[in-house]
C-alpha cells in the first residue's frame, strides 16, 4: 500500500501542477482570446464571426474546457490511487487526496466555465 500511496502522491504532484497551470496561466490567455474577439466583433462586425480568425480563436477558447475536464479527470484518478493507501493509515496519502480534491475542483470550475 506504501508504494501506491506514493505513486498517487507523485500523480497528485502533477495533477496539480497541471490544475495551477489552467487556473494561472491558460485560463489568463484565454480571457486576453476573449478580449479580442470582442473588439474585432465591435471593429468588423458580424463579419468576423464568418472568417477563419475567428474560428481558430475559438477553439483556443473551446480548448480551456476541454482542459478543465482532463485535469477534472485527473484529480478524480488522483483521489482514486491515494485513498486507499490512506485508509491503511499512510499518512502521506492524505496529501494526495487533498491535491486531488484541489485539483478536481480547479478543473470542475473551469470545465463548467464557472470563471466567464
Amino acid at each position: 500500500m506504501k508504494v501506491l500511496g506514493i505513486i498517487g502522491l507523485l500523480f497528485s504532484t502533477i495533477a496539480i501542477s497541471l490544475g495551477l497551470h489552467l487556473h494561472f496561466a491558460f485560463a489568463r490567455a484565454v480571457d486576453v482570446v476573449n478580449k479580442e474577439i470582442d473588439a474585432a466583433i465591435a471593429e468588423r462586425g458580424l463579419d468576423f464571426l464568418q472568417s477563419q480568425e475567428y474560428r481558430d480563436l475559438f477553439q483556443l477558447v473551446e480548448f480551456k474546457t476541454t482542459y478543465g475536464m482532463i485535469v477534472m479527470l485527473i484529480g478524480t484518478l488522483s483521489i482514486l490511487l491515494c485513498v486507499f493507501p490512506a485508509m491503511r493509515l499512510f499518512r502521506i496519502a492524505w496529501i494526495g487526496v487533498v491535491l486531488g480534491l484541489i485539483t478536481f475542483a480547479i478543473g470542475a470550475a473551469h470545465s463548467t466555465n464557472l470563471f466567464d
